[in-house]
């Protein structure tokens, strides 16, 4: 290694993250993969959304790459096969280590531990919680990721495996619109001993999918801590690049209803009626929606997509100018969305879009409850996914999630279709 390098690396200039992967840097300039959508039942307009997020694809690539480099957050590899180089993963043990001579990346640290229960929203936190919950693995670690491409959280799962801590992984085998994620995920978990497996078989039809997004560390012990919500493990989901919502709690009663449907999906078998007590668990979510939506006051919603579900639109519009919709603008040239959003308008709903950061979040706050969760509002989602949320009356996540929301709301505009 040349003497420059070293004395790079040795005064802390040399920033970035240094990571085991298993490809060299050229797969590095690939295009970040954006999140994918789940079934439900557009009305013709697949492609105008494929064209997007190619465009997105390409025109992000290069430049994001290089801000993340500069920024020392782009975790990556050197590892040049053949040349004796082997480059040490920063977790070690059942925490996070710091190389010899390298600097951890400030995103490493969390701003606040985690508690009982904790917000967490995107662009802001990006890795910081879930590599702060992963610091904590004791005994083992469960994912149920609908996408799992962000190399830096792979990577921080294989090194807590090499420590002998048992790590299992749930992955949808029908990503919507983004098989190209398929491949990335197999060759990211080649030779790391991780066991993964697909979704149960009911979640893999035309119009239903493992779309639930939640980790569960030291599941099924009084240390177990959970983040549930919509992110999924993409660089999109950390990267600054989408508004994202998640909650990690520390729980029992939610942790061990996680616990009981990560299980359930692993062996394949239902998981039964008890979560639903504590979760909202799709598939049967709808009623849960609408007794949300059944109280008095003000509501804030954030959603992704808008499908095929009258009962809850109906249930907003009850809101009048009270209720506040935020959705992303490349909802604009739905026609389904339309037909919703002059609905909803014609109530007095209050509708705005929101183009940067890209609306991914599903967040729903009434006057006194907060949910935050994987659920979209389409009936595939509710009745038939395997998807994931969590209803909270806590006066200190409705805070936060309220303001979250009232910074993306000033950033947002107006819904321009009529």
């Amino acid at each position: 290694m040349p003497k420059r390098t070293l004395r790079r690396m040795r005064d802390g200039r040399f920033r970035a993250v240094l990571y085991e992967t298993n490809g060299n840097l050229a797969g590095l300039l690939r295009p970040p993969n954006l999140p994918g959508k789940d079934p439900m039942g557009h009305d013709g307009e697949q492609e105008p959304d494929m064209m997007r997020r190619r465009r997105e694809r390409r025109g992000r690539a290069i430049p994001e790459t290089q801000r993340r480099w500069t920024a020392g957050r782009l975790t990556y590899s050197l590892m040049m096969r053949g040349t004796g180089f082997l480059l040490v993963g920063l977790l070690s043990g059942c925490g996070v280590a710091q190389a010899a001579g390298v600097a951890f990346p400030a995103a490493a640290s969390p701003k606040a531990p985690i508690t009982a229960l904790s917000w967490i929203s995107e662009p802001q936190a990006g890795f910081a919680p879930w590599r702060a919950a992963l610091r904590q693995a004791q005994t083992g670690v469960d994912v149920n990721a609908y996408l799992l491409t962000d190399s830096a959280y792979v990577q921080d799962l294989r090194q807590i495996a090499r420590c002998g801590i048992p790590v299992r992984i749930i992955l949808a085998p029908n990503p919507y619109h983004d098989a190209v994620a398929i491949p990335e995920e197999k060759a990211l978990l080649v030779g790391s001993g991780i066991p993964w497996h697909w979704a149960p078989s009911r979640f893999d039809a035309a119009y239903a999918t493992d779309h639930a997004k939640y980790l569960i560390v030291n599941p099924g012990t009084p240390h177990a801590l959970a983040i549930v919500g919509s992110p999924n493990g993409t660089w999109s989901a950390f990267g600054g690049y989408n508004a994202e919502d998640a909650i990690a709690t520390t729980r029992p009663a939610i942790t061990a209803a996680l616990t009981q449907v990560f299980q359930a999906d692993w062996a394949g078998r239902p998981a039964g009626p008890a979560p639903h007590h504590t979760l909202v668990l799709s598939p049967g979510a709808q009623s849960a929606f609408l007794t949300l939506l059944a109280g008095s006051g003000p509501i804030a919603v954030t959603a992704e997509e808008l499908g095929d579900v009258p009962t809850l639109y109906r249930a907003l519009a009850a809101h009048g100018r009270q209720a506040r919709l935020l959705v992303p603008a490349s909802l604009l040239t739905s026609r389904a969305a339309q037909r919703t959003v002059a609905f909803l308008r014609q109530a007095g709903v209050q509708v705005r879009t929101l183009r940067r950061p890209d609306v991914h979040a599903k967040c729903l706050i009434t006057a006194q409850q907060t949910w935050v969760g994987s659920q979209n509002w389409s009936e595939p989602s509710l009745d038939n996914n395997r998807e994931v949320g969590v209803v909270t009356p806590n006066l200190a996540i409705h805070a936060q999630a309220l303001t979250w929301f009232n910074q993306l709301w000033g950033q947002a505009a107006p819904w321009a279709r009529n």
